[in-house]
């Protein structure tokens, strides 16, 4: 609850927190006692109050397979971490966001950090009962790719079903102060990069790894609000055409048109992640993709052993490459590969756009200077090509 500040207006059914209004309703109310069990309050945000609060059924005793507990969110969130307490070992809910499990809306809740709770194996929005032998309280987070206004728990089978946490004991994401609207936030690597392999054993394959897998790029998944990346939250928006008969499909895997692809050992495009509307972007993204013979089954990445010591040497001297100075004041850098590489170099400059506005092939030393005063300030990425290796570095001008 750092830095999480909460303002009771009544403990029962409304608060304020992190700047959103909480509102709850519920199937039944009764007056509510602590519970004494050993899980009481051993959860990070203690659910218990006292006062009338909401069940979703015949509390303190008797069986509730019915009922349900609603926590309403203005403005709406896409991050809430929620507890509802005397809660019994057996006790099984439905989390809802939006009246939905996510099974009709574009991306389904991701239910995190369970506390007295497990997840249903055969349904990730089912939450069941982990108190042992009596009841307590209970926690956990949900998180969307899509703000959402209202958290319904419907209780499904158990023996007194379900009772209210204490709104004022909430914690809650809003949307950010400088991006009220729409509610979208991206979480990729700092220095976004994507690298792709495929096979051509034969054929081209498909590539092995989703571009949103940032391969390449300490395998850090693009995500959005805390939830993976993928064809049902995202657009990918390339910023430069692919060569002819490849394309991309909307979970980032590379495909080819038979018969009508050319073979490139590598090449390299430019991609923008987008919101479904296509209302906020984050990029342009450099993606390198580059190819090998290979054979087995590209799914479980079973390879043949192609890519030779060399081949893994020369990769490792590319990428204790530097550029220096970075950031350049006027233009002018020093490439320094270190430790020359058995074979000459070749290095291209493209702008965010993915236009290649810079290339010198046959750099056989270990200094290379360029000057790239010519264009505006800002960012630009190097690529540095040897041997079907090749290595991105971000370049910028100030």
């Amino acid at each position: 609850m750092t830095g999480i500040t909460t303002t009771a207006l009544s403990p029962n059914a409304y608060c304020q927190s992190n700047g959103v209004s909480i509102s709850v309703t519920g199937t039944s109310q009764w007056v509510y006692e602590p519970p004494t069990d050993a899980n009481y309050s051993n959860c990070v945000m203690p659910a218990s109050f006292e006062g009338n609060g909401f069940t979703t059924g015949n509390a303190p005793s008797g069986t509730a397979t019915q009922g349900n507990i609603n926590y309403f969110f203005n403005p709406a969130v896409y991050s809430a971490t929620v507890t509802y307490t005397a809660v019994n070992s057996n006790d099984t809910a439905l989390i809802l966001i939006n009246g939905t499990n996510g099974t009709n809306v574009p991306s389904p809740p991701v239910l995190t950090n369970l506390c007295n709770l497990t997840l249903d194996s055969n349904n990730s929005s089912i939450i069941h009962g982990n108190c042992g032998a009596t009841y307590g309280d209970v926690q956990l987070t949900i998180t969307s790719a899509n703000p959402f206004s209202e958290i319904s728990l419907v209780n499904i089978g158990g023996n007194t079903g379900w009772t209210m946490g204490n709104p004022c004991k909430f914690e809650v994401t809003p949307c950010p102060p400088d991006n009220p609207g729409p509610c979208i936030q991206y979480n990729i690597h700092t220095d976004p990069k994507s690298e792709l392999h495929a096979c051509v054993s034969g054929g081209f394959q498909d590539s092995f790894h989703s571009l949103l897998e940032n391969y390449g790029g300490s395998f850090i998944h693009a995500t959005i609000n805390g939830v993976p990346a993928n064809a049902s939250n995202i657009n990918i928006v390339t910023s430069t055409p692919l060569p002819n008969g490849y394309t991309l499909d909307a979970d980032g895997f590379l495909h080819y048109i038979i018969g009508n692809y050319q073979y490139i050992d590598h090449f390299i495009f430019y991609y923008k992640l987008c919101s479904p509307d296509n209302s906020v972007c984050v990029g342009p993204i450099i993606c390198g993709v580059s190819f090998e013979n290979c054979t087995g089954n590209k799914n479980n990445h079973n390879q043949n052993n192609t890519v030779t010591n060399t081949r893994e040497k020369i990769k490792a001297k590319l990428l204790e490459a530097t550029f220096t100075p970075n950031p350049s004041l006027n233009g002018t850098f020093i490439l320094s590969l270190n430790e020359k590489v058995p074979t000459p170099t070749s290095l291209e400059i493209y702008d965010e756009t993915g236009k290649k506005i810079f290339s010198v092939d046959g750099i056989s030393s270990d200094f290379y200077e360029f000057n790239l005063a010519e264009f505006s300030k800002g960012t630009y990425f190097a690529v540095l090509k040897n041997n079907n290796e090749f290595v991105t570095k971000k370049l910028i001008i100030d």
